[in-house]
């Protein structure tokens, strides 16, 4: 389990750096009422928050199965 969990946390540390830098981009991308609508880049920042919630309930799962050994069903319960 702990190559498994290494190869979890080495993915989603870059997905969240990658997410960050999307989440930037957005908050710095001026709204335009005919080709990018304020209500656009809102949708996109909603997505992206729903993927760092996401992308927390898999670590916070993975470090409880770590330090527990709890078994992979509460992954499954959390997601």
């Amino acid at each position: 389990m702990p190559d498994f969990a290494n190869r979890v946390f080495g993915t989603l540390s870059p997905f969240n750096g990658q997410l960050t830098a999307f989440v930037e981009l957005v908050n710095a991308t001026p709204a335009d009422a005919t080709r990018l609508p304020r209500k656009a880049l809102d949708d996109l920042l909603a997505i992206a928050g729903r993927g760092r919630a996401a992308a927390d309930a898999i670590a916070r799962t993975f470090v409880l199965i770590e330090r527990t050994s709890l078994h992979i069903v509460d992954m499954q319960v959390r997601l």
